[in-house]
């Protein structure tokens, strides 16, 4: 498994020199190749601050390639990621946003919605970058939790992760009571195990076929609603990094509105998140 090529979408912001520290950390560790990405007007000032920057990070011709971009942003940092076969797209991201950026999208949250390439959501990137150290994954029933569960374990190997977590969470019980009228509260209780003994089942397989070295791996079954349970695990164990499968089909407002998993998770960030796109996964 491995991150070929990472684009950095770059903002001449504050956070700029964070935002590149992590990125030039990230490119040195999966020993890829690293594409900035700017959309905007080009000035010779922007390029002598890059350039000094680039310097800094030991970032040259041979690691890093910087394009100089027109158009609308969103649209022309997915179109040059497709481009350059990108596997991964790094954005800074606040951790919370006001409701009609949310509802309308910033450019962040539109990156991870709309990307065909694995998203790194940073929210506090720092120009003296520490490795995901306390990684927490989605085992969730998922067309591709087992991509997403292999990249994770190859980062985490090579970050040197203290743990992972990884986290099936469902409304158990009440999907057995739906599922059996009539029935008991025994019985509804039982067929609730029944479906967590299922599902650690499906983990079982993913994980034996799963390259996971000497890492630390504790696993848990969470109840309540998809995407809220896992997000409020990972705020609450301090978490450096939610690692998340992407959404089997593209969102538009219509999963904001009557929210998708992953929603809840976007509304309010507990920490850096890596939304994996199977189909872009060597």
């Amino acid at each position: 498994m491995q991150i070929n090529r990472i684009a950095l979408a770059l903002a001449f912001s504050p956070r700029l020199e964070a935002n590149l520290a992590e990125a030039a950390r990230l490119n040195t560790l999966f020993q890829s190749h690293l594409y900035l990405i700017h959309v905007g007007d080009y000035t010779a000032g922007n390029e002598q601050e890059l350039q000094q920057l680039l310097q800094r990070f030991n970032l040259t011709k041979q690691n890093c390639t910087v394009l100089w971009q027109e158009g609308e942003t969103v649209d022309t940092i997915l179109e040059t990621c497709k481009e350059h076969h990108t596997d991964l797209l790094i954005t800074g991201a606040l951790e919370k946003e006001g409701l009609l950026q949310y509802y309308m999208g910033s450019i962040a949250r539109q990156l991870s919605r709309k990307a065909q390439c694995s998203v790194l959501m940073l929210t506090e990137p720092s120009t003296e970058p520490h490795p995901f150290r306390n990684i927490v994954v989605s085992g969730g029933e998922c067309s591709h939790t087992a991509d997403t569960i292999a990249l994770a374990m190859h980062l985490a190997k090579l970050e040197k992760a203290n743990k992972v977590d990884i986290i099936q969470e469902s409304e158990y019980h009440n999907i057995a009571r739906l599922s059996s009228e009539n029935k008991t509260a025994d019985e509804v209780d039982q067929i609730k195990q029944e479906f967590i003994s299922e599902d650690k089942e499906k983990l079982d397989e993913i994980l034996s076929c799963t390259d996971c070295g000497s890492l630390k791996i504790e696993r848990h079954h969470l109840e309540g609603k998809p995407g809220f349970a896992i997000s409020n695990y990972a705020r609450e164990h301090e978490a450096d990094l939610l690692v998340l499968s992407s959404p089997d089909k593209k969102l538009n407002l219509l999963d904001r509105l009557f929210t998708h998993d992953i929603e809840h998770v976007l509304a309010n960030l507990p920490c850096s998140v890596l939304i994996v796109h199977h189909e872009n996964l060597n």
